[in-house]
């Protein structure tokens, strides 16, 4: 009845007004958050119940005393709004940041993978091919050729062995394994891995296990890969000389394999 004998002030509907302005720049929760608690206010404070109850002064008074309190509830309300709607747009675009890196990451490895699988396939044939040639009647020339063709077989192969790694490291699934594998044979391995590299600069390139030589437990593959590596890299800085790959034994630390070249060191 009040409301229906008394004109409203326009300052009456400034709650509202802040309200749809939550409301039209996506703050729904907190709209009606605040509408809830304008109402409840207004309603307890007219039944004699609510926190304005004993304020002085006609029910116009009371009105004003709770539009003013609808008003700071809506305008503390609205800036944690803003931060809460921030920070769930930045979780939501971190989550959709991290969906699309694993989706890549995934399509990735298996594309890796697949490639690796395809390549060695054929790679296979080519160096079953050259040691089958190797077993015949070759003259010098021709043995020196099918050799360099089966050593850059055997390292694109390692290079196809790397990818397959890398995958298998991204994927979680790598594993090291503890087989019985001859130090001797592994180190002339990587010696005939880079020998034609060596040759082409006009390098040395030596290997020796020696009193270290013998059978032992352990991952050969993953040896090879780290001294390929590490030959790799040091004919690459190696200007004259050569580079040799040794091994020792003693009781207190075990296998040591030592590759050392003449170039500028690291």
């Amino acid at each position: 009845v009040g409301f229906v004998e008394t004109d409203i002030p326009i300052r009456f509907t400034i709650p509202l007004v802040l309200i749809r302005i939550a409301h039209l720049v996506e703050f729904a929760e907190v709209a009606i958050l605040i509408l809830a608690t304008c109402l409840i206010a207004v309603l307890s404070s007219l039944h004699g119940l609510g926190p304005l109850v004993h304020i002085p002064g006609d029910i116009k008074d009371k009105i004003y005393m709770v539009q003013g309190f609808m008003i700071v509830i809506t305008a503390a309300t609205l800036p944690m709004s803003a931060i809460m709607r921030d920070q769930g747009l930045l979780k939501r675009a971190l989550q959709d940041a991290l969906a699309e890196a694993k989706a890549g990451s995934e399509a990735k490895s298996t594309f890796l993978a697949t490639i690796s699988h395809e390549i060695r396939t054929p790679l296979n044939g080519v160096l079953g091919m050259a040691q089958a040639i190797l077993m015949d009647e070759l003259s010098p020339a021709q043995r020196k050729r099918v050799q360099v063709v089966r050593g850059s077989g055997e390292t694109l192969l390692s290079l196809l062995n790397d990818i397959l790694d890398l995958s298998k490291i991204e994927a979680g699934k790598l594993t090291l394994e503890s087989i019985e594998f001859d130090l001797q044979k592994l180190v002339d391995s990587v010696v005939r891995h880079a020998e034609a590299g060596a040759t082409n600069r006009g390098l040395t390139l030596t290997g020796e296990a020696g009193a270290a030589a013998g059978v032992y437990l352990g991952d050969p593959n993953r040896i090879r890969q780290i001294l390929n590596n590490l030959v790799t890299n040091a004919l690459k800085f190696t200007e004259t000389g050569g580079v040799s790959v040794t091994a020792t034994y003693d009781a207190e630390h075990g296998i040591r394999i030592a590759v050392r070249d003449t170039g500028i060191g690291i």
